[in-house]
């Protein structure tokens, strides 16, 4: 009987000229497949109270009923910065702005950048929904001053007042964006200022305390009040 693992000459060579081996004595096995690597499972789904983050979107969302709509608020904030897209999303709805500002603010600062992003709504009362949360989140949203800054610059005047009132509740931090409000008065025809940063922080904002309108010289008392370090700091 003829052996079945023999290879012929011709075909070894063959073979070694491809860069294989003869197969061994004893027949050709099967090829051997490399075993699969276990899929990746997806990370869970942030939850509170048993339901998912998806569900108390969905019912904060879409259930008109109120007190619906303030337990699945509440739930998101709980929920924290998983929650803050969706919260921000809201914004845009009249009928949601308020409770999600509220649970945006209790979030804090993991809610700032995608709060950020809604100072460019194309709607006005976004923005400025936007801008008040920034503002009720305080020193932690630091890093909303220049956005802020950009709707002092560019916003209406209830825009304004808003974002100046935000950069009072930020408090020393707001200090970084000066030169924006500086350059503003300075396009307006406003005071020859000193060169110091500090002092040119201050008059550009005592500068805005001859604005025409009364709620952006009410905001701009209080933002100066708040970086001079009056209130709060003791100093």
């Amino acid at each position: 009987m003829r052996d079945v693992g023999f290879v012929p000459p011709a075909a070894a060579f063959l073979l070694l000229a491809l860069g294989c081996s003869a197969p061994p004595r004893g027949g050709v096995p099967g090829k051997e497949e490399a075993p699969e690597a276990p899929a990746s499972r997806p990370a869970p789904e942030p939850s509170f109270h048993g339901r998912a983050l998806s569900s108390w979107i969905e019912q904060f969302q879409e259930v008109e009923d109120y007190g619906a709509r303030v337990q699945a608020a509440d739930a998101l904030a709980a929920l924290g910065a998983p929650a803050a897209p969706a919260l921000a999303e809201s914004l845009q709805d009249p009928e949601l702005r308020f409770l999600a500002s509220v649970s945006l603010k209790k979030i804090g600062a993991p809610a700032v950048p995608v709060v950020i992003r809604v100072l460019s709504d194309p709607d006005e009362e976004t923005r400025l929904a936007a801008a008040g949360v920034l503002g009720g989140i305080g020193p932690q949203a630091k890093e909303a001053v220049p956005a802020l800054m950009e709707m002092v610059k560019k916003g209406s005047s209830m825009e304004r007042w808003v974002a100046l009132e935000a950069l009072g509740n930020i408090g020393p931090a707001a200090k970084a964006a000066i030169p924006l409000v500086l350059s503003i008065l300075e396009h307006k025809g406003g005071p020859v200022l000193p060169t110091s940063q500090k002092l040119r922080a201050l008059k550009v904002l005592e500068g805005l305390l001859r604005d025409e309108n009364a709620l952006v010289r009410r905001a701009a008392a209080s933002v100066l009040e708040r970086i001079r370090g009056k209130k709060g700091t003791g100093k």
